[in-house]
């Protein structure tokens, strides 16, 4: 008989350890493991993202930073304040984005786009564009951060301008060392974590939910979310699902595991930055409730595989064998 198809719907809430047990699952099933996001990068950033040793507080004069398609006061507001802080230094601000946002005022440079028009307007900052008081300050810059978001749009706007950012990123020099790099402003967590460990978002979502044989369904609401998934979930054969609360797609699946939420347990997100950072428990655990890796653990002891299951730290050794960047 065939193979049943598996796929595995993460969100951002999720931990690098559950992440990573749940794609190793899947994987053993030759299975797809799905981001559900809406904003694309996360590989880039993995190649371009912030040097190691970064510090927004070192940055001021010789550094310039780029924003765009995001409102960080209210999407980053600790990345706004330490912008904010390095313009006081002497940064340069150059915002580009499709409305008014509260970072413009200390900006030196304000690129508006209409949306849709965003990689362009990125385009227009590269070496060889036009020149302007923009492109001068980035040709005189000696450290540069191009931070994006995903403000209007949807995933295939989002590819477009992770790419133009990335490009701009490497045109300019501005990767492979401290204070420069790629930086996304994530809607979630722990999404960085997720891409490294291996989920992408899927333009075809829909058409992905509806083929599947089996689904598992961790820290995402796509039935709650939106009719069109809701949909596509009711053709699919088994659904599992991983949560803290009786969600839409809760309630409409086969076998739903309560997960302890992050202050009953302990693990790790990756930041922005790209850092690896621990999260321990600060209050006891709900009787019945499992971390989200030890439940997959369990599915694959019953299916013949074996994942580590007793302690985060241990995922996180697995996770260092696999992935480089994870090497402390």
């Amino acid at each position: 008989a065939d193979q049943a198809r598996v796929v595995s719907l993460a969100g951002g809430r999720l931990s690098n350890e559950d992440l990573f047990n749940l794609a190793q699952l899947t994987q053993s099933k030759n299975g797809k493991t799905v981001l559900y996001s809406q904003m694309a990068g996360g590989d880039l950033t993995a190649q371009v993202g912030l040097g190691a040793g970064s510090n927004f507080g070192e940055m001021g004069a010789g550094s310039v930073i780029v924003v765009v398609a995001s409102d960080l006061h209210q999407e980053a507001p600790l990345w706004w304040l330490r912008i904010k802080q390095a313009v006081e230094r002497g940064a340069v601000l150059i915002v580009a984005g499709g409305r008014p946002t509260r970072l413009e005022k200390y900006a030196q440079h304000v690129l508006r786009y209409a949306y849709g028009e965003e990689a362009t307007a990125v385009a227009s900052l590269l070496p060889g564009a036009e020149a302007s008081e923009a492109t001068q300050a980035l040709a005189a810059a000696q450290n540069g951060v191009v931070i994006y978001g995903s403000d209007g749009l949807g995933l295939v706007g989002s590819e477009h301008v992770a790419k133009a950012c990335a490009r701009l990123v490497l045109e300019r020099g501005f990767y492979g060392k401290p204070n420069n790099g790629l930086l996304a402003v994530w809607d979630k967590a722990n999404t960085q974590g997720a891409w490294d460990m291996g989920f992408r978002p899927d333009r075809n979502l829909k058409g992905t939910l509806r083929e599947a044989d089996v689904l598992l369904v961790a820290a995402a609401d796509p039935v709650g979310d939106n009719p069109i998934l809701a949909e596509a979930i009711q053709e699919t054969d088994f659904v599992i699902v991983y949560e803290m609360f009786l969600t839409a797609t809760a309630q409409q699946a086969d076998v739903v595991f309560p997960v302890l939420a992050q202050p009953e347990r302990e693990g790790s997100y990756t930041s922005g930055e790209r850092r690896a950072q621990r999260f321990n428990r600060v209050i006891n655990p709900l009787e019945g409730a499992r971390a989200d890796y030890q439940i997959t653990a369990e599915i694959a002891r019953q299916l013949g595989l074996v994942l580590e299951a007793k302690s985060p730290v241990l995922v996180m050794k697995r996770i260092a064998e696999k992935l480089a960047g994870y090497r402390a």
